[in-house]
């Protein structure tokens, strides 16, 4: 069997012209297939273009929003800022002063322990 990527194109387009000739016979022969067939093709493009123009519109919305999102983000990212100065500013004091006390207990339970 020979491969079909060898087939001249002149012969697959009189192959398809053939089909396509056959399938308009066809056709003929089955009464409202024509029409039916074109209303189908109108209600799909119609679909499409529906689609097409409800896709285009949540792309404009989307972009319209795009710097309202940016503002959001850089107004969270100054407030993460500032909470991270003042936890890096009043922590490190806070977590001395526990470990400290916890320090001074532990050492008072080792001492009463020792008694």
């Amino acid at each position: 069997m020979s491969d079909p990527a060898f087939y001249e194109i002149s012969a697959t387009e009189a192959t398809a012209a053939q089909i396509q000739g056959k399938t308009e016979v066809a056709s003929d022969k089955i009464p409202g297939t024509a029409e039916s067939t074109a209303r189908a093709a109108r209600k799909l493009k119609e679909r499409l273009q529906d689609g097409r123009q409800q896709t285009s519109d949540c792309a404009t919305e989307t972009k319209a929003r795009i710097p309202v999102f940016k503002k959001e983000l850089r107004e969270d990212a100054a407030y993460i800022a500032e909470r991270a100065r003042y936890y890096h500013e009043a922590r490190p004091l806070k977590v001395l002063g526990v470990i400290a006390a916890a320090a001074f207990v532990l050492g008072m339970v080792i001492g009463l322990g020792r008694r």
